[in-house]
């Protein structure tokens, strides 16, 4: 495990900057370091190394350290993007913005992303305020780091 990557990582979830995150995040913090997690794993994970409703630094770090990496499939991104069109209703490979604010503030993903995640997003993928999102430009930026 590349400590400075798992450290810089739980920073972006630890939004109140306590040194804790939700349990909620674990896996989202796993994936973004390329780990694949499964629900029962992360659940096995989890019940070893914590309790409660928040997860430490050290703990995380005994869950990333336990955790094999195994990651079996590839995600492919043509794949995802074909996923994604079902959202293009006019053929322009964009996702209104609406509707993409719709399905990320939902449940679609296991949990809603809050309104400042879902800027972060956005401002990262340098889309305006009041811009649709282009499909293939988003899953090729998030491709970068699969």
């Amino acid at each position: 495990m590349a400590e400075s990557s798992l450290e810089e990582t739980f920073k972006l979830f630890d939004m109140e900057g306590v040194n804790k995150i939700k349990k909620s995040d674990v896996g989202n913090v796993m994936r973004c370091m390329k780990l694949r997690p499964d629900e029962g794993q992360l659940a096995d994970l989890m019940a070893e190394f914590t309790s409660g409703n928040e997860v430490t630094l050290d703990e995380m770090r005994q869950i990333v350290d336990k955790y094999p990496s195994i990651a079996t499939h590839e995600l492919d991104p043509e794949a995802i993007k074909q996923a994604l069109y079902i959202f293009d209703k006019k053929g322009t490979r964009e996702i209104p913005r609406a509707e993409f604010l719709s399905v990320m503030s939902s449940t679609a993903f296991g949990h809603p992303f809050s309104n400042a995640e879902i800027q972060n997003l956005l401002n990262l993928l340098g889309i305006d305020d009041d811009a649709d999102v282009p499909i293939d430009a988003m899953v090729d930026k998030f491709a970068e780091d699969l």
